[in-house]
């Protein structure tokens, strides 16, 4: 008998062990595409991970290789041992590393890092291991240069010494170690605030024991035994890479002669006694004082050839050193207003800069006085001012400059009721385009009415910020002023510095009334005697560049000049200049930009 209701042979069979492994199936599928997926996850983590310790390693190694500029051997050094510490080397693992320096900037370092055999923990089994390239760009911005850009420096008034026939009206000048800092020299003065407003109370500062001041004299936390340096820029035509000499190219066509204008310290005679050799030398202690006719301020120039490490000073070694002493002469020195050669760079020298540093005696006794003098460089027998600024008429593509290195402590001399001058240069443009530049002024303004910053080439005073400080002015109840904000006013916008005399007595304080101020605790009466006067200011971001973008050459090289107005007819004002970059000079760009 036939069951009517048995499937025939054509009939879906729906058993258990079909949805079993239609299921496992499906299962392995699915733990497949979660297994690539989370293997893709990790593998892109691990290449996320790799790129960036590669962007660091080439970060690191950009910033420091590009300190040693302009020595490019030793830049590709530092930057490969930094790579080393990291773990790469070229040629090794898989790693290719290329170093390379940007077309018409020296100062500009790339540094690429390149791994060429990343690991793939999931992906190597079906495609080659990715390459990972990364960059770094850095840049050094190198010590601004100050006062000049002649072959002459610090000459005031002296005539022929600019190719123009005009005077630079300010003398470079250092202060004896028992000079008081409010005297306007802020590193070579051991104390500051060392005597009583309008007296003759005048001591070797805070060394002595027990002390005659109520002002309580105290150290100068700024104190620098080394002194100020300036830079003596020899150039090497024909040879240049991307604007700089390559370290120890031998490039002198002539022998260069540095000189310097009454070196030694010849101080002035008695009051009221003629002085028929017109010394520029001064005394802080008045005739009465018991060290008046013994005053000593012993300076040193020393000079210092070219290096690897030209911004990096703790090196210089004997072998890149020639010194010169000029001490004290007690009657007219043989040396007194006439030009002194230091040292002779022969032809055949590296190009390049040549550092001189000027510093006084540490510990001198009786050192209470100000030594001025000035620099020239003499271009083979005879010397004939030359300008290093191409677009000058005295352009002489040979000539020497020199100008202070960062700081420059100066006697700024002028008869006229105005004086313009030479105060930095920020060049090339690309270095400072949108920078912020804090011009530091130590005591400025005595003889003088007011005090203007001019961009290059314009006669229009430019805008700026400033703050004022003072590190030690002694309060009516005895006390001092510890904390440095307390010091500072609210920050000003301006164009210009009022820097006249308000009066002791009048309680004026960096131009904001403070009662509380002793009266004795300074010297003079000018507004800014014995306080700091912090300048920002920002470059416009078109600086070097005309309405359309494009690089045009900088007025005047890039150099700013600081201007004095009088209202006496005499500009005059013993002061330190400071300009520098307002953050680290070393950081990281845009190569686009």
């Amino acid at each position: 008998m036939i069951d009517s209701n048995a499937p025939g042979p054509n009939a879906r069979e729906d058993s258990p062990a079909r949805e079993d492994a239609y299921v496992a199936v499906m299962t392995a599928l699915i733990i497949t595409i979660l297994l690539m997926a989370v293997g893709m996850a990790v593998d892109v983590a691990s290449w996320y991970s790799r790129s960036t310790t590669l962007q660091r390693a080439a970060d690191a190694a950009a910033l420091a290789g590009v300190t040693a500029t302009p020595n490019r051997a030793s830049q590709r050094n530092i930057a490969t041992e930094s790579l080393t510490k990291s773990g790469i080397v070229d040629g090794v693992n898989g790693m290719t590393v290329a170093t390379s320096f940007l077309p018409g900037s020296s100062n500009r370092m790339q540094i690429s890092v390149t791994d060429n055999n990343v690991i793939g923990f999931f992906t190597r089994w079906f495609r080659r291991s990715p390459t990972i390239t990364r960059t770094a760009t850095a840049q050094f911005i190198q010590n601004i240069s100050m006062g000049s850009a002649l072959n002459a420096l610090g000459t005031g008034d002296k005539p022929g010494m600019t190719p123009d026939g005009s005077t630079q009206d300010f003398w470079l000048a250092v202060g004896g170690f028992c000079t008081a800092k409010e005297d306007g020299d802020r590193l070579l003065s051991s104390s500051d605030g060392s005597r009583q407003y309008n007296s003759d109370i005048h001591v070797c500062g805070h060394l002595t024991v027990p002390h005659p001041n109520p002002a309580d004299a105290h150290a100068n936390t700024d104190y620098d035994p080394a002194g100020y340096t300036y830079n003596l820029s020899v150039p090497c035509p024909g040879v240049m890479v991307d604007g700089e000499c390559p370290y120890n190219a031998p490039v002198t066509p002539s022998p260069i002669t540095i000189e310097i204008y009454d070196p030694s310290y010849s101080p002035v005679p008695a009051y009221g006694v003629p002085d028929p050799f017109l010394r520029l030398d001064s005394k802080m202690v008045g005739s009465v004082h018991p060290a008046f006719n013994s005053v000593s301020v012993s300076t040193t120039y020393s000079v210092y050839r070219p290096d690897a490490t030209p911004d990096d000073h703790t090196d210089d070694g004997p072998s890149q050193m020639v010194s010169s002493m000029f001490g004290t002469c007690q009657s007219p020195c043989a040396d007194t207003n006439t030009w002194v050669p230091v040292i002779t760079i022969p032809v055949g020298s590296p190009g390049g800069n040549y550092r001189v540093q000027v510093h006084t005696l540490q510990g001198e006794p009786n050192s209470f006085g100000h030594n001025v003098f000035a620099f020239r460089a003499r271009v083979g027998p005879t010397f004939s001012p030359c300008s290093s600024v191409p677009t000058s008429s005295a352009y002489n593509i040979n000539c020497p400059s020199i100008a202070g290195d960062d700081s420059i402590s100066v006697y700024a001399n002028k008869s006229g009721a105005q004086a313009d001058m030479y105060l930095a240069r920020l060049a090339p443009a690309s270095d400072y385009r949108g920078k912020r530049i804090r011009i530091l002024l130590w005591d400025p303004g005595e003889g003088a009415k007011q005090i203007q910053i001019l961009a290059p080439g314009s006669s229009s005073p430019f805008t700026f910020a400033y703050k004022t400080w003072d590190p030690g002015l002694a309060r009516l109840d005895g006390t001092k002023l510890q904390d440095k904000a307390e010091g500072w006013t609210s920050q000003i916008v301006t164009n210009t510095l009022n820097v006249g005399t308000y009066g002791a007595a009048s309680g004026w304080y960096g131009g904001v009334y403070y009662p509380q101020w002793d009266p004795n605790s300074r010297f003079s009466d000018s507004r800014y005697n014995d306080r700091m006067v912090a300048i920002e200011l920002t470059v416009p971001r078109n600086y070097g560049r005309d309405a359309t973008g494009a690089e045009i050459p900088l007025l005047d090289d890039g150099w700013w000049k600081i201007r004095y107005i009088s209202d006496t007819g005499t500009v005059t004002d013993r002061t330190t200049w400071s300009v520098g970059l307002a953050g680290d000079p070393v950081h990281l760009v845009d190569p686009n930009n």
